[in-house]
Parts: C-alpha cells; sequence; structure tokens
C-alpha cells in the first residue's frame, strides 16, 4: 500500500520526538538568519522537534514582515513615478525591477511560512521511515560551504558597489556631510526627486536596500540549500538500491523500496507547491540582471573600480545562478536514476512489484517547477543557457551598427 501524505505527517507522530529531524536541525541556523531580515516568520525554527513549528498571523514576525512589505512597495512606487516621468530605459527600469523582485520575494516566503510546519513534518518523517539508509555524513558541510561561499560572495559584491558610489560622491563634494548627501542622491535619486533629502529619508532608503539585497542572494541560497537536502534523501535510497544491483531481491523489498520512493515524490510534490513561486522568481531575476549586466558591458569603464565591481558582481552571478540551477536540478537527475538500476536486474527476479516500481519511475516527473511554466532540470539549463547566448549576439550585431 502507498504511503499518503497524510499518513506520513499523522502516522510517525513519534518523529518529532526521536531526534531525527537533521533537516530541521540543519536548516535551523538559516531560518534565524532570515528572521532577522524579516523572511520566513514561522516560530518554533530552533526548538528540537519540528512539530514546535507554528505560522500565526497574528505575530510579532508577521508584523515585521508585512512593515518591509510595504516600505518596499513605497520604494517600488517612487522607482514607477521616476520611470514616467523620464520615460525610462532598459537600465532605468533596473530600480524598479531590483525592488519589485525584493517585494515580490517577501510575498513569496510569506506565502512559504504559512505551509512551512506541515512541509518540515513531512519531511521528518520521510527520514524516520527511511532511517534505514541512514543519513548523509557530508550534508552538513555541504550546506555550510554553499552558505558561506554565496553569502561571502554577496558581501563583497555589496562593498564593491558601496566603494564605488562613494568615490563618485567623494568627487562632487567636499565635506564629509556632502558626500554622504551625494552618495545618496546617486543611489537613490528616484526617491529623494520627489521627498527631497533628508536624513530620515536617507535612513530609511539605506534599510531599504540592504533588505532588498539580502532577499535577493537569499532568495537563491535558500533553493539551493533545500534542493541539496532534498536531493540527498533521493541519493541515500539510489546508494542503498545500488548495493544490491544485479542481486535477485524479494517482492517486499521493492514494495518497501517503492513506498518510500513515491514517498519522496509526495515531499517534492509538498516543497514544490511552497516553493514554486520562489523559484520562479530566482530564475526570472537572475537572467534579467544577466542580460542587463551584459548590456552594460557595452559601456567603456573609466575607473579600476568600476572594472573591478563590474567583473566581480558579473562573475558572481554566473556563479550564483550555477550553483542554483545544478542543486535543484539535482532532483531530478537522482529521481531518475532507479530505472538505470532497475535495467541490471536478473530476469529471474522480475515480478509485479518491480513492473510497478519501474513504471513509477518511468512515468513520473519529479523535479521542482517555477509554478509549473517550466521544470528544473538540466535540458532547461541548457535552454537558458542558449538563450543569454542569443542576446549576446543581438547585443554584439547591436554594438557594431552604432560603431
Amino acid at each position: 500500500m502507498t504511503i499518503s501524505p497524510q499518513e506520513e505527517i499523522h502516522g510517525h507522530a513519534a518523529v518529532a520526538d526521536s531526534g531525527l529531524s537533521s533537516f530541521h536541525r540543519t536548516i535551523a541556523p538559516l531560518t534565524v538568519m532570515a528572521q532577522c531580515f524579516a523572511l520566513l516568520p514561522v516560530h518554533g525554527v530552533t526548538a528540537p522537534s519540528p512539530k514546535a513549528l507554528r505560522f500565526r498571523w497574528m505575530s510579532a514576525r508577521v508584523a515585521y514582515t508585512i512593515a518591509v512589505l510595504f516600505s518596499l512597495l513605497f520604494m517600488v512606487f517612487f522607482c514607477i513615478l521616476y520611470i514616467l516621468q523620464i520615460g525610462g530605459t532598459f537600465q532605468d527600469a533596473q530600480c524598479m525591477i531590483f525592488y519589485g523582485i525584493a517585494t515580490a520575494t517577501y510575498g513569496a516566503f510569506l506565502h512559504l511560512a504559512g505551509r512551512w510546519p506541515r512541509l518540515v513534518v513531512q519531511w521528518s518523517a520521510v527520514e524516520h521511515a527511511q532511517s534505514c539508509y541512514g543519513s548523509s555524513k557530508s550534508l552538513r558541510l555541504k550546506i555550510r560551504c554553499i552558505t558561506a561561499l554565496l553569502l561571502a560572495g554577496a558581501a563583497i559584491e555589496h562593498f564593491l558597489n558601496e566603494y564605488n558610489n562613494l568615490s563618485f560622491a567623494a568627487r562632487h563634494a567636499n565635506t564629509t556631510s556632502g558626500v554622504v548627501q551625494q552618495y545618496m542622491l546617486r543611489s537613490h535619486h528616484h526617491l529623494f526627486t520627489y521627498l527631497g533629502y533628508s536624513h530620515a529619508c536617507a535612513v530609511f532608503a539605506s534599510v531599504a536596500a540592504a533588505l532588498a539585497t539580502f532577499s535577493w542572494n537569499f532568495m537563491d541560497l535558500f533553493i539551493a540549500v533545500t534542493s541539496i537536502a532534498l536531493t540527498d534523501r533521493f541519493r541515500l535510497l539510489n546508494r542503498n538500491l545500488q548495493a544490491f544491483r544485479g542481486k535477485r531481491m524479494s517482492a517486499e523489498f521493492w514494495k518497501q523500496t517503492r513506498e518510500r520512493y513515491t514517498s519522496l515524490m509526495y515531499l517534492t510534490d509538498t516543497l514544490n507547491l511552497g516553493v514554486s513561486h520562489v523559484v520562479l522568481l530566482s530564475f526570472g531575476s537572475n537572467l534579467y540582471f544577466i542580460c542587463l549586466q551584459l548590456f552594460n558591458s557595452l559601456n567603456p569603464l573609466k575607473n579600476w573600480y568600476e572594472r573591478v565591481y563590474f567583473y566581480w558582481s558579473f562573475g558572481f552571478l554566473l556563479l550564483r545562478t550555477a550553483t542554483v540551477s545544478l542543486s535543484v536540478a539535482g532532483i531530478n537527475d537522482e529521481s531518475r536514476l532507479p530505472r538505470v538500476l532497475m535495467y541490471a536486474l536478473p530476469s529471474d527476479s522480475y515480478n509485479d512489484e518491480v513492473s510497478r516500481f519501474q513504471q513509477l519511475v518511468t512515468t513520473c516527473h519529479v523535479a521542482l517547477t517555477g509554478l509549473s511554466f517550466f521544470s528544473v532540470t538540466r535540458t532547461m539549463l541548457l535552454t537558458m543557457a542558449g538563450t543569454i547566448v542569443t542576446y549576446e549576439i543581438v547585443l554584439v550585431q547591436f554594438s557594431h551598427v552604432n560603431t
């Protein structure tokens, strides 16, 4: 009998007290950091049991998230006004897109927060049901390395951008207060054009920019971490199958394996329902900013720090996009491996349970999607790369025409 999501959640109530909720414990530091920036407002993320997870609309954490949402919408409003006034170009729309993506990201994580307790409990139930496979000793290390890599790269990019803006301000002001004012006018001209410069408004704009920058980077980090953790569950199942490759196994063995594989499929579907909005935002924003950076490459870079910032920003953007893409595509890769392993079965071990499992793996498509517009697989990555290359060719031809 196939395990349903309800049976996994309610039939494994003891998992919360068993200490086996490795995903819950592994991702806890990441969720705590996210909540400092008003993302994923869920209670109980540091509790030892996933049963302690709660989402409540009437809570200070949700109020904090909603306040940030309205602050970012405030910034988007003035970006739109500025673009309408000047008749904005592709580059001028960057501010509106940046804050628009940040606003949508906070909305998507607020949507995910409502599903998060059920998702983590279901994940813990799957871990408990598959405890016979053991656990990956390298999972925690992988997550820490990717977290350190992406956050360090984002911090360096942010520092270079601030240095670039401060250098511009220093060339146009003689006093320290003048430098600060010039810096704010350069980085948030869409806001001060209408409100005028004030220190209070400058603080508000700086905080909003920091929150938007963090949400953009955290979105990719979160998708990569959760995808790696889910891929690891499929990998443990495949490692168990690999150990029995070519051997004659009982029908009961294949029945249990099929049920465990099905539970992973249900878990993938549950995760996809929660993060598909975030996946769509991640791939859409990364594709937009890659195209924007390619467009900016047509303009000559005057100073050394502008060149350093451009090359680091563009290189880090490509690295981050590739990391997220390959992490998510790994789910689909690992979910298809049992089909290859079953081809090596001896003919005398083929039975109805093997047939059912083989049909399940062959016909079911397991992958995260971007709101069902696309599935993240390696084939999709080639399509995305082809789109970027085509855009680059058009830009090169455009630059030759103008010269």
